[in-house]
C-alpha cells in the first residue's frame, strides 16, 4: 500500500459459484491456489482493537484496506491460468 509492502492482511480470490480462496499476506507477499479464470480479489488490512468486554475479552479486528478494494465493487482482478506461472502484484493506494 502506498509503495509499501502490507505487513500482514488477507486477499481474495473469488469466482461466481465458487467458494473465495483466502490466502494470508505476510512481508508484502502471498502464495496459494485460487481458481482458475477470471477472479475478482480483495485485499483485507486488519488492524487490533482494543479487548472487548462484551466478547469475552476478544480483540476485534477492523479492516483498514478502503473500501474500493474489497466487497463486490473491488477494482482488483486477476486471471489465473491453469499451467502457468501466476505471478500478481497489486498496487493499491490508502487514498
Amino acid at each position: 500500500m502506498d509503495n509499501k509492502p502490507v505487513p500482514t492482511g488477507e486477499i481474495h480470490f473469488s469466482m461466481t459459484g465458487v467458494p473465495p480462496r483466502v490466502l494470508e499476506i505476510k512481508d508484502g507477499a502471498f502464495s496459494g491456489e485460487a481458481p482458475v479464470g477470471h477472479n475478482l480479489v480483495e485485499v483485507f488490512i486488519y488492524v487490533e482493537g482494543p479487548p472487548n468486554p462484551k466478547r469475552g475479552g476478544v480483540r476485534e479486528k477492523t479492516n483498514t484496506t478502503p473500501e474500493r478494494y474489497w466487497g463486490p465493487k473491488s477494482e482488483l482482478s486477476a486471471t489465473v491460468n491453469a499451467g502457468g506461472p501466476n505471478e500478481f502484484k497489486f498496487d493499491i493506494s490508502s487514498k
